[in-house]
């Protein structure tokens, strides 16, 4: 049952879904065989002709068969617009992997370089830690050498303290040879010391004042046995 609402009126049944389809010149002026013969009919105002199924059959076929030849075409249209657009991008794509694999190969020949020039300066600090071992050993034994010829002169010296100097120009020798008589040991001369020196003095004090005590003698002797007459006379004091 209808019912009227406002303006207009709605059915119970809700409307079938339309969608649009492309229509063909041919499309829009067919009218199957039944509708021209009553268009024809009305028109002249006659009776209505027998209708002939099988040329309708031959017009909707024909029609089915331009859209399929029209669709066929579209297909091909963006088939061959895809596979044009496929070709600049493999030939893109084709560009930038030969720009990469000539990177590559850059970069690969420059990391060559590098572990070349890495083994050649590998090769140089071997031959320099080499050379410097070797300077090492030497420096080794030279400082063994100047300890053992330091220990030596040692051996040959006597400090002697307690003597105070006489004058400026003072004769060690003979100041020492009253200090020979009293410990008994050898007199000094060339035959048996190398040198004798008194060793410098210390800087006086403020206001002119000297040390207390004047520096000692050094006594350098040419033989051990003298040194040591030297030494054991000394507990004669």
């Amino acid at each position: 049952m209808w019912q009227r609402t406002g303006s207009s009126a709605k059915s119970a049944v809700p409307p079938w879904p339309t969608r649009a389809v492309p229509a063909s010149p041919r499309r829009l002026n067919w009218t199957c065989s039944n509708c021209r013969a009553k268009s024809d009919s009305n028109k002249a105002g006659g009776s209505i002709p027998p209708s002939n199924p099988a040329s309708e059959a031959g017009d909707l076929l024909g029609v089915l068969s331009e859209q399929l030849a029209n669709l066929a075409a579209n297909m091909h249209s963006c088939f061959d617009a895809i596979e044009e657009g496929m070709k600049t991008t493999r030939v893109d794509l084709e560009a930038a992997i030969n720009f990469l694999s000539a990177k590559y190969d850059d970069l690969l020949k420059i990391l060559a370089e590098q572990n070349t020039t890495i083994i050649e300066l590998r090769k140089g600090m071997d031959r320099v830690n080499a050379k410097v071992n070797e300077k090492d050993v030497i420096i080794n034994q030279l400082t063994a050498r100047v300890n053992t010829l330091e220990q030596l002169a040692l051996s040959l010296v006597v400090e002697i303290h307690g003597i105070p100097r006489v004058s400026e120009q003072e004769n060690l020798c003979e100041s020492l040879r009253a200090l020979a008589d009293k410990i008994g040991a050898p007199q000094l001369s060339s035959e048996n010391v190398v040198d004798v020196y008194r060793m410098p003095g210390r800087t006086p004090r403020a206001g002119g004042e000297r040390p207390r005590t004047d520096p000692p003698i050094v006594v350098k002797f040419k033989a051990a046995s003298v040194r040591s007459a030297w030494l054991e006379g000394r507990r004669r004091l």
